[in-house]
């Protein structure tokens, strides 16, 4: 059960937070690439709120979008992410913005995820998660 203190707020001073808004506004689309696709989608939420990806269809990641505190990104009925490697690898495909400072953002919600990963980055997920460290590569 989430705590009321967990959700993004509905209010801040000023009422200056902004509402909802389409990722697609943004270039968020299932026919752009993985890079563009990245760079879209943190432009989205960069400004916190809520973030609707409505859109059904297959969207390609080739990094890491960072989440800020009070920011929802929602998921509609066949929407899926793809993780691609474009640019090289890389480990998540979302983070709380606060874990590279270990300041730790709140008020994060992600819903409706569909994740569709490689067979190597689904040993990679599971060897990480157990050794607690990336694997070396031979």
């Amino acid at each position: 059960m989430r705590n009321s203190s967990d959700l993004p707020s509905t209010s801040t001073p000023n009422d200056q937070r902004p509402g909802f808004r389409d990722a697609a506004d943004f270039g968020f689309a299932p026919d752009a690439n993985g890079i563009d696709n990245t760079a879209a989608l943190q432009r989205a939420v960069d400004p916190g709120g809520t973030i609707v990806v409505s859109r059904p269809g297959t969207y390609d990641i080739a990094g890491t979008v960072y989440l800020g505190s009070h920011t929802a990104l929602v998921f509609g009925q066949g929407v899926i992410l793809r993780k691609v490697a474009e640019r090289g690898d890389f480990t998540h495909v979302l983070l709380n913005k606060g874990a590279l400072t270990k300041t730790h953002d709140k008020g994060i919600v992600i819903e409706g995820l569909h994740l569709q990963v490689t067979a190597w980055t689904s040993r990679l997920i599971k060897s990480t998660a157990c050794a607690g460290r990336l694997p070396s590569s031979t």
